[in-house]
């Protein structure tokens, strides 16, 4: 028997047991009346919605919107089940191509499949700033998921495992923008598969698709076609059917690149009387192919934009992208290059491969490279103002 102050006594004895999981547990020998139990509500877990604004007439890119849709498609018949890598994205190509861009507009047309959010970030690995270290994307990332600035660790091993936690089993949307490299995107990876993470960069990201098994996508300039219809969606249909031989030739102008193409477009808009045939010679006439591009805004000028290409390359390397600038013909071949910067064949091929890698010269055979107008146009600006006159 087991005796109580009231004087009540209860037969055997009190056992009092817990299994489980419970927010709140209230212990007691027994209870008579009314009482009340104060709980404090538990924080929800935030909803980040840290995606930029879409891009305004985006059109094309069918193809490549189909391959992002089937890669979420694959996340959700996978998430749950014992497969549980991330489903990764490397999103690559050339400078102005559009690759922010693409990932952005589909990530905003994707986003009600992420109940729990979205993050974003421009990691800066193409640009006038210094790239972002993962530990300052990893804070940043923390912060925008409610950690107290307190509870952050100083570790970037610790920052990116309790960041995998607060991810886990949650669906969710990385959008890591402009990467540098692979090493820059690890840390940020979640673990868990029902988050979904695409990639952005100039570079190939090889080590992602070789090492996280990310499905690569290389996103190409504009068809003919496909420029002409950009313009057309800027513009208004009626100005293009106007002067469609014109159109085409401001679409070469730009070597079908989109960024190229919204920069003219806007000229365009600004000279309402100007066909676009004049505006398409009018860029043909400069000296200085570039010149024709220039705006206010370093984001978005050709110049710049390629700038942030060139300065990450090696001395070697940038070297051999000058020199090509001074050779005409539509592609080279590493022996013709060899010959021309008076290096190695082997050394040659390294710097090749590596303007291959980031997208500043497309490899069309075995050995041979094609380099696009407008790229061409800067190598020979670098050229002239970086090699001596012998």
């Amino acid at each position: 028997m087991t005796d109580f102050d009231d004087g009540s006594e209860v037969a055997g004895f009190l056992r009092n047991d817990f299994s489980g999981q419970a927010d709140t547990v209230v212990q007691a020998g027994r209870l008579a009346g009314t009482f009340n139990v104060r709980v404090p509500r538990k924080p929800g877990f935030p909803r980040p919605r840290q995606l930029p604004s879409s891009v305004r007439s985006f059109v094309n890119r069918k193809f490549d919107l189909r391959k992002l849709d089937a890669a979420l498609e694959q996340s959700l018949l996978v998430a749950g089940s014992e497969e549980s890598a991330v489903v990764i994205s490397a999103l690559s190509g050339p400078p102005g191509v559009g690759k922010t861009a693409l990932a952005v507009y589909w990530a905003h047309h994707a986003r009600d499949k992420f109940p729990d959010g979205d993050l974003f970030i421009n990691l800066r690995g193409y640009d006038a700033a210094l790239p972002v270290s993962p530990q300052q994307a990893l804070e940043s990332f923390l912060r925008a998921l409610d950690v107290p600035a307190a509870r952050i660790p100083g570790n970037i091993d610790e920052q990116a495992a309790l960041y995998r936690s607060l991810l886990d089993g949650r669906r969710m949307l990385v959008l890591l923008d402009n990467a540098v490299n692979a090493e820059q995107v690890r840390p940020l990876l979640p673990g868990t598969r029902s988050c979904v993470v695409v990639v952005t960069s100039r570079s190939r990201l090889s080590g992602l698709v070789i090492r996280e098994g990310a499905g690569r996508m290389v996103l190409e300039a504009l068809t003919p076609d496909e420029a002409v219809n950009l313009l057309g969606e800027i513009l208004g249909q009626g100005r293009v059917e106007a002067d469609p031989e014109g159109a085409k030739a401001l679409a070469g102008q730009c070597s079908f690149l989109p960024l190229a193409l919204r920069i003219v477009a806007d000229k365009a808009t600004a000279e309402p009387d100007m066909t676009l045939r004049e505006l398409a010679d009018e860029l043909a006439s400069h000296r200085r192919r570039l010149d024709g591009f220039t705006v206010d805004d370093d984001l978005s000028e050709i110049r710049a934009v390629f700038s942030w290409s060139y300065q990450a390359l090696t001395r070697e390397t940038a070297r051999v992208f000058r020199l090509l600038g001074a050779h005409t013909a539509p592609d080279i071949g590493t022996f013709a290059v060899a010959a021309l910067a008076q290096i190695s064949v082997a050394d040659a091929r390294n710097s090749l491969g590596a303007l291959a890698d980031i997208h500043m010269l497309t490899r069309t055979e075995t050995d041979r490279f094609r380099i696009h107008d407008l790229l061409r146009a800067y190598a020979v600006e670098r050229f002239e103002q970086e090699e001596s006159e012998a």
